[in-house]
């Protein structure tokens, strides 16, 4: 099922490009096409078993961050990339967070993080985690930090209650028109979607901006969400998926 949300301002996005405005951290425009890419992988290995990944000619793998990688400001029982820190608690091992669809902006200029003064870089990945139980949470990693105390930062802390409120996100994107990230909550009819400024305020040691859109684009098991050229956001509502032969 998908669902479109019009908004007041119409814009135009290419497949990956980003164009911010001033006043906050904007991001440079970034064309990607299909045919750039090359013509993919000769034979793919079929959806079964977990058989080596087959890379694409002319690329190459390299790993950006695992599971077991700290977080610069850790939150609560959210202390690592992949894992909550829940040992204790759990029979076999901590919880996999499941962090999940990935959205790439480069920024032309630091949008901030925990510390102060320093310069987190201008290219990033961000992700939502797939877990549940009111601990799902988003993730920025800084891709042009080699430090490990700064290469990932957590941009939806706990709250008095140790919990984010946030369950199953998803799917994420860019809009360019209110230059903030999307991210939607995969969790049936208490789903939702999520908003965040690029910028991060330290008196919260959160993402600026950070709310919910529950009043304004509903509740539902919300898994992909995507801005058209025309302004509208579509949003893709499955909580069970398909099958694999």
């Amino acid at each position: 099922m998908i669902k479109r949300l019009s908004l007041l301002h119409a814009c135009s996005v290419a497949l990956a490009g980003i164009t911010l405005a001033a006043g906050a951290a904007s991001a440079e425009t970034v064309a990607l096409t299909l045919k750039s890419l090359g013509d993919g992988v000769p034979n793919a290995q079929p959806r079964v078993d977990h058989r080596p990944t087959l890379t694409a000619p002319n690329f190459s793998l390299r790993l950006v961050a695992q599971g077991t990688d700290a977080l610069e400001n850790p939150s609560g029982v959210i202390t690592n990339f992949g894992f909550l820190n829940d040992t204790s608690i759990q029979p076999v091992e901590a919880t996999k967070t499941e962090p999940d669809e990935n959205t790439y902006l480069v920024l032309d200029q630091n949008p901030g993080g925990p510390q102060a003064d320093f310069d987190y870089g201008r290219h990033f990945l961000y992700q939502g985690h797939e877990n549940a139980n009111d601990l799902a949470y988003v993730t920025r990693i800084n891709l042009d930090v080699n430090d490990p105390d700064r290469r990932i930062t957590l941009l939806t802390p706990v709250g008095p209650d140790g919990k984010t409120q946030l369950n199953r996100i998803d799917g994420s994107t860019y809009n360019p028109r209110s230059s903030t990230l999307l991210f939607t909550q995969e969790n049936g009819p208490d789903g939702g979607v999520i908003e965040m400024q690029l910028g991060f305020n330290r008196m919260r040691d959160a993402a600026a901006g950070l709310r919910t859109l529950y009043g304004v684009m509903g509740r539902g098991g919300y898994e992909g969400i995507h801005p058209d050229d025309r302004g509208n956001i579509f949003i893709v509502e499955d909580v069970g998926g398909t099958g694999v032969n």
